[in-house]
Formats: C-alpha cells, structure tokens, sequence
C-alpha cells in the first residue's frame, strides 16, 4: 500500500480558500469585525465597510472622527494584523 503525504488540515484549508476565492473576503470580514477592539470607538460608529482596500467607517461623533484621523496609520496596521492580510490601504472617516 502506498503512503501519500499527509498535510495539515489548516494547509488545506488555506489553499482551498485561496482557490476558490474566498480568501480576501474572509481577510475583509476579521478586519471589520475586528474594527470596535482596535478602533475604541465602536459606540461612536455607526457603518464600516471596505471598497477597493479603502476602509470606510461612518462615525457619530466629530471628537472620535478627529482623534481616530490622528491616528489612521496605525489603524491601518492594526486591521491588516487582525485579517492577517494585507487588505486596508486607506481609512475614510465620515
């Protein structure tokens, strides 16, 4: 009897996805979800969403919109390690 490689079932996983296309919206969904822990404002938001490697996020407070543009580049870092992918280029607050 032949013995065939064995592969780890996250392995598999991971190139499943990728084949069928699922990786980059699972990627993008983690970055939204994760949004609330890295922002801290997840009372003051209202709409987030990701178009294009532009992350959109509607806020409800002009104090949380001006503290969270003070900080956008490590915003950006923050959501490309919580998808562990390289998905958010850029943050629009509105």
């Amino acid at each position: 009897m032949e013995r065939r490689r064995s592969k780890a079932i996250g392995e598999l996983l991971g190139s499943w996805l990728q084949q069928e296309g699922l990786a980059t919206p699972l990627a993008e969904h983690r970055a939204l979800r994760s949004w609330p822990e890295v922002s801290g404002a997840g009372d003051f938001t209202r709409e987030v969403r990701i178009y294009n490697q532009t992350f959109f996020v509607t806020l409800t407070s002009a104090a949380a919109r001006a503290n969270l543009s003070l900080r956008k580049a490590a915003l950006v870092r923050a959501l490309n390690a919580a998808a562990g992918a390289h998905i958010v280029a850029d943050i629009v607050l509105r």
